[in-house]
């Protein structure tokens, strides 16, 4: 129910503001889908780094509960399923999304978006969460989150927002955004080598 109200609401809004078709411009970029990182069926283990021993899984946000809903306001709060005793708690407010982490001890902390909507527009998490670690069995204990987070940057082209990865970091004091990924080719691949060899080290909050 929510990201059905989400995405009605954004649609409604692109066709007031512009005469192009709603779903212009929304493509992918390679090798990604517009939804959320490349991904097998929902629970595969995939994208393995065999030197680092890494690899990831995936959880859908179409198995999300709604536990607090204001149609009114375009709030919400849905508790979604995730990998390893972690669970994602996706936050909407005015058209804007952002999530909490769960841990397994079942503590919530919120991860801070500032560095990632710079310019205030609206936005909306892609439907498909990557977790990404070391492989437990036949699961995976994760200590990052990769997700797609679409950003309307340009107010009168709101139908055309900009289709980022976010990858966030699990393994320190509060989960946050270490690093953020253009689209482009090799989108989902930079996103993953962000954790796998790049610096554990969370964005700065803009001034």
């Amino acid at each position: 129910m929510k990201r059905t109200l989400t995405i009605a609401a954004l649609s409604l809004l692109a066709v007031a503001c512009s005469s192009e078709p709603a779903d212009e411009g929304r493509e992918a970029a390679p090798g990604a889908s517009a939804q959320g990182p490349a991904a097998p069926t929902q629970g595969n283990a995939d994208t393995t780094n065999p030197a680092a021993g890494r690899t990831s899984q995936y959880t859908k946000l179409d198995s999300c509960k709604v536990v607090e809903l204001n149609a009114d306001e375009a709030y919400s709060v849905s508790e979604c399923p995730g990998v390893g005793g972690y669970g994602l708690r996706v936050n909407e407010s005015d058209l804007r999304e952002t999530v909490a982490i769960v841990a397994p001890d079942g503590s919530r902390q919120d991860v801070d978006f500032s560095p990632a909507a710079r310019s205030g527009g609206f936005s909306s998490i892609g439907d498909t969460i990557e977790w990404r670690g070391l492989r437990s069995g036949n699961t995976v204990e994760p200590d990052t989150v990769i997700l797609r987070y679409a950003l309307v940057e340009d107010p009168e082209k709101p139908e055309k927002p900009t289709r980022y990865l976010l990858t966030i970091a699990l393994d320190g004091k509060a989960p946050c955004i270490m690093a953020i990924t253009a689209p482009g080719a090799g989108q989902n691949e930079k996103a993953r080598a962000a954790t796998d060899t790049g610096p554990r080290t969370c964005l700065p909050a803009p001034n």
